[in-house]
């Protein structure tokens, strides 16, 4: 009898006991069915619902900004909407991030120190107090190449200035240090001189007659009539008689 209900059920079914059966879950589970066979309540890796009326959402809303309204208008310290990580490593640690829409990294910030301020300020300067604090070093360089050529025995004139306070209008420290440099590259001449102060570096010297007028920079001087050298310092006449030797 029992072979007799078995091989009844199996012809019944047939193929069917081999098929794929689809759209079944093993992580959906029906919580309450009702007459139309319909799932309202379930579980599908979660609690889920069919629809869910007004009043509900109102309620789980209700629930849900009673919770987390004082923390919305609480501040958040070290935390700031401008800021937006670009990359993290194993430690967490931001690399580089965007702030107020810039670019900034790790190790140099903020915004790039500030885009490598403003490029060196771009050697223009409208103001004393917009000079930058460092160089580009284009001027050491130049210094440097023409000192490489010149030991090299090309044809080249490196040239040394020294201008300041009154501890360069004196012969003391200048003549030293022209003396180390002339000793190594050579002696080519000054190429430019004070016109206030007499002895000179060289051993020259300068004479002026009576008739010049001679401007000499300071914070009251005001600007000179007709320029001045780079130490500050000129002189002018409106005679025909004055005149001045180098010596």
């Amino acid at each position: 009898l029992y072979q007799m209900i078995y091989d009844d059920v199996h012809s019944r079914l047939g193929d069917a006991l081999n098929s794929q059966i689809d759209d079944v879950s093993n992580a959906f589970f029906p919580l309450f069915i009702d007459a139309n066979n319909n799932v309202p309540v379930w579980w599908d890796s979660g609690f889920d619902v069919s629809i869910i009326s007004e009043s509900f959402k109102t309620k789980i809303w209700n629930y849900i900004n009673s919770i987390i309204s004082p923390a919305l208008n609480k501040a958040v310290p070290l935390v700031s909407a401008g800021f937006v990580p670009g990359m993290t490593d194993g430690a967490d640690n931001v690399l580089f991030w965007f702030q107020d829409g810039e670019f900034d990294a790790n190790g140099v910030g903020p915004n790039i120190s500030a885009s490598l301020a403003r490029a060196y300020q771009r050697r223009m300067y409208t103001a004393y107090y917009n000079m930058p604090l460092h160089t580009d070093s284009r001027t050491l360089w130049r210094w440097k190449a023409k000192k490489a050529q010149l030991k090299a025995g090309m044809a080249t004139q490196p040239n040394f200035l020294l201008t300041g306070d009154s501890w360069t209008q004196n012969n003391e420290l200048a003549t030293a240090i022209a003396g180390v440099l002339n000793a190594e590259y050579g002696d080519a001449g000054l190429g430019w001189r004070t016109v206030n102060y007499g002895a000179s570096r060289d051993g020259s010297n300068i004479f002026r007659s009576a008739g010049w007028d001679l401007y000499d920079a300071s914070p009251t001087s005001g600007a000179p009539l007709y320029g001045c050298g780079i130490d500050g310092q000129s002189i002018n006449t409106t005679t025909n008689t004055a005149y001045f030797n180098v010596t």
